[in-house]
Order: C-alpha cells, then structure tokens, then sequence
C-alpha cells in the first residue's frame, strides 16, 4: 500500500463533497496501489462515488464527440448529465490496477457493447492471431489492427474505445477489426450486457 490506514481515512474524509462523492486529488489518484483502492471501497461499504481521474474524464471527453451514442447510454440522465463521471468504488481497485483500460464499458443498453476478455477468444483459432501478434511484438514489427486487438484481448479484458483511444485508432478501424477476428471465428462478439455480465470479474 502507498498509505497507511490511517491516512487513507484523511483521505476519505478530506474527498468527501458536499452530495456526498468522493473526489481525490490527481497527485493522490496516481499513488493509490490496488490495496488502497480495496480498502477505501470496503470503508465506504461499497455504496460510495468518486469522481473519475482527469485521464479518464479526458478519455470520455473524446468518446462523447466519437462515439455520442455510447456517452449518452453511459452518461445521459437527468441525474447525472450536468455532473457526469460519479462512478461506485467498487471500480476504483479495477481504474487503479489498469490506467490504460480505465472504466469499463461492458453495460450499455441502447447500442451494442464492444467488451472482450479472453474468455471470448476462440481457442484454437485464436492461436492463430495470437502466435503472430507475439511474434511481431518480438520482432518490433508493425501489426495489423486484427493483431493489435487480438494481443490487447490476451493482455486483459477491454472494450473497444479503450483501446481505440490507447493506440490513436479510428473507431471504424477498430470495430472492423472485430468483424475480422468474428467471421473468422477466432472471437464471440456478446453485443448485449446481459450476456456480457457471467463474464465480468469485478
């Protein structure tokens, strides 16, 4: 852990504002370890918000004029719309462990979700992909968005506009690359949270 207990509790109390979320400062958010996330979701008894870091906010600023539709399932509600980016601390551990994946976007509900973890590769036919990509990786050569995607998938789960904006990738780009890796049945594409939610691990 980065902090002891009781300056994690500083924090907390320090982070609450006025309607009762949590909003840290940047210089704190890049210290916290997964050990300091776990503590402060298990304090705040898993029914606490914190406002999401500004690398994240700068990531949803760029999904919201790529990909409104996404936004607008995520963030548009009359709750919410002026003040958006209040997420449960249950996905603090998770924002902490992988920066570069953020928060996760696996429960839309008026489009198609684009999340994947290994769990929707393909076995035998992923290998395929997976073999080149490692390859490539090794050999410091350039891959194709196909292979970047499928090596991302190996690494861990993401979504699609994650690893867009990860790598600078247009969003068409990227979602061709699912359709590639699906027709040729090297990865299930689970469009709907229902049938994504078995596979989430947080």
């Amino acid at each position: 852990m980065a902090f002891v207990f009781e300056e994690l509790d500083a924090i907390i109390k320090d982070s609450f504002k006025f309607d009762n979320h949590l909003e840290f400062e940047e210089h704190i958010f890049e210290k916290f370890t997964v050990d300091d996330a776990k503590y402060i979701d298990q304090v705040t008894h898993k029914r606490a918000l914190f406002r999401l870091p500004e690398r994240e906010i700068k990531f949803f600023e760029w999904l919201k004029e790529k990909d409104p539709l996404v936004w607008n399932d995520l963030w548009k509600n009359d709750d919410i719309s002026e003040y958006p980016y209040l997420v449960s601390t249950i996905f603090l551990p998770v924002i902490i462990e992988n920066p570069d994946r953020g928060f996760p976007i696996c429960d839309l509900r008026t489009v198609d979700n684009y999340y994947f973890s290994i769990d929707h590769m393909v076995d035998e036919e992923s290998k395929v992909f997976f073999d080149v990509a490692k390859a490539k990786l090794k050999d410091r050569a350039r891959m194709t968005t196909t292979e970047l995607l499928s090596l991302e998938i190996s690494l861990g789960d993401i979504d699609i506009w994650h690893f867009a904006y990860k790598f600078s990738l247009p969003l068409s780009q990227c979602k061709e690359a699912v359709e590639h890796l699906t027709s040729d049945f090297a990865l299930v594409h689970l469009k709907e949270a229902e049938f994504i939610a078995p596979f989430i691990k947080f």
